[in-house]
């Protein structure tokens, strides 16, 4: 999970003279071959598994390893911080990079502090607890930079500082909690292991939802039910809670008594659903999802607009920062109030609606079906009447209505991380749309996607990172 968003302005339609390299001169795969060749010829013979190294940390890795380098080969160390010296034993070498266990830390980086939760250095949940969250938000700063210099060749693109949280702790409004050893938790790093949540709670999901872990533990041991997982959803506004039992099982066992027992003691709880995952790998949530008791939805807010959520809604996990990418998104806009915008992968239309209350009409475009009902009940629920919505995949809906002759005045696409289809990219750029806004959690297929609208005569004007999970990489 990318540890911040990206939002991107893009000018339209420019005249370029293109040239047959990438832009920027991105290194050809025959160039990379040759210097992966050589570092593969330097480097093996000198550092073997089982050898103990002091390593002085560099920087950070996707995942948020510590990154340092030996003999000019890139190492991997979990749990270090740029700018600590440490001692380190080689666990893994390949022909590019090598991985090491942290044994010591030989000099503390002055960013590193001392991390506030007791598990958090073998814990998957978070991995930069340990590092001032001043310094979190430079370094996502600089990884949204660096995939735009090296993926996408813009290197004299303007990224602005990170947007960060005030208070950067307990911010989730929905955890997916793994059942492991008794207790309920996150895998472990780079394992499926759980890690049991700390007595005191988790510093990331919202308040509710580490009491309601604490209940159902308790009701489940009980009643000897075992479960797969939880589902758990909080919403700011009302303060009620979603609960979603997931088993491998077709049956919730004691089913009516585990029901009694939750509501009793955890009044929060307004939703109870069960849900199967017969595989118990993959996606955590199974295609089969019954409610059991109470509400079907919880209604949460961002900004002014309140949203409608089911256990399958996707939902930005946390809601102060959603307001803040949302407005920022809105911003580079730059609606007057005569404009029609596409709203492209909409999901449940959180972005949709912000647009309308700033432009004369909004169309969405998403291709699950469940996700556009609930746009629709959210666009009734704020009464916004210029907002409408297509139910396809963005690759076909889009080209077929550029064909018809469909030419927006400004496009905003959120995709999923694999990026925007390349179809979807040529229908956006038929239209010489003038002002395009790219919503990005994953800075490498942005970076990707803005070279190839670069290449259709599109200008990258700046983007703006912001963090919407501290904390993690």
């Amino acid at each position: 999970m990318a540890g911040s968003f990206v939002i991107a302005r893009i000018a339209g339609h420019i005249s370029r003279e293109l040239t047959g390299r990438p832009i920027g001169g991105v290194a050809t795969d025959g160039e990379r071959k040759v210097r992966s060749d050589m570092l593969e010829e330097k480097h093996l013979q000198r550092i073997n598994v089982g050898e103990r190294h002091e390593v002085k940390i560099e920087d950070l890795s996707h995942a948020g390893e510590g990154v340092g380098r030996l003999f000019g080969l890139a190492v991997f160390i979990a749990g270090a911080m740029p700018g600590d010296t440490v001692l380190a034993e080689i666990s893994e070498v390949k022909r590019n990079f090598a991985k090491g266990h942290l044994v010591q830390i030989i000099k503390p980086s002055p960013d590193r502090v001392e991390s506030d939760c007791p598990v958090s250095e073998v814990c998957g949940g978070c991995q930069l607890r340990s590092l001032a969250y001043p310094a979190q938000l430079e370094w996502k700063r600089n990884q949204v930079y660096q995939a735009l210099k090296r993926i996408g060749g813009f290197a004299e693109i303007k990224v602005r500082p990170t947007l960060g949280m005030a208070d950067p702790c307990y911010y989730r409004n929905n955890v997916q909690l793994r059942s492991g050893n008794g207790a309920f938790g996150f895998y472990a790093r780079g394992s499926n292991e759980v890690v049991p949540l700390p007595e005191a709670g988790c510093r990331l999901p919202q308040d509710p939802q580490n009491k309601v872990v604490r209940v159902v533990s308790e009701v489940l041991g009980e009643l000897e039910i075992d479960v797969t997982g939880l589902q758990i959803r909080s919403s700011r506004l009302t303060g009620e809670v979603m609960l979603v039992f997931v088993t491998r099982t077709q049956e919730l066992a004691r089913r009516r008594e585990l029901v009694e027992r939750v509501r009793e003691r955890a009044p929060e709880v307004t939703s109870l659903y069960h849900n199967v995952n017969p595989k118990g790998y993959g996606p955590f949530l199974g295609k089969k999802t019954e409610l059991i008791w109470g509400k079907p939805h919880l209604i949460d807010q961002v900004g002014p607009y309140k949203f409608q959520i089911s256990p399958h809604s996707f939902f930005q996990v946390n809601s102060v920062q959603t307001e803040v990418l949302y407005g920022k998104a809105l911003e580079f806009a730059g609606l007057t109030g005569t404009e029609t915008v596409y709203d492209l992968y909409c999901g449940i239309g959180t972005i949709s609606l912000f647009l309308a209350a700033e432009a004369r009409r909004v169309i969405g475009i998403e291709e699950v079906a469940v996700a556009v009902e609930d746009a629709r009940a959210n666009v009734a629920l704020n009464g916004a009447e210029n907002a409408e919505f297509v139910v396809g995949r963005v690759e076909v809906v889009l080209p077929r209505l550029v064909a018809e002759g469909a030419r927006p005045d400004v496009v905003v696409l959120d995709p999923p991380r694999a990026g925007a289809a390349p179809e979807v990219l040529a229908a956006i750029a038929e239209t010489k749309v003038k002002q395009l806004v790219y919503v990005s959690c994953n800075p490498a297929t942005l970076a990707r996607d803005l070279r190839l609208l670069a290449e259709r005569g599109y200008e990258v004007q700046e983007a703006q990172p912001v963090d919407m999970f501290p904390h993690t990489s």
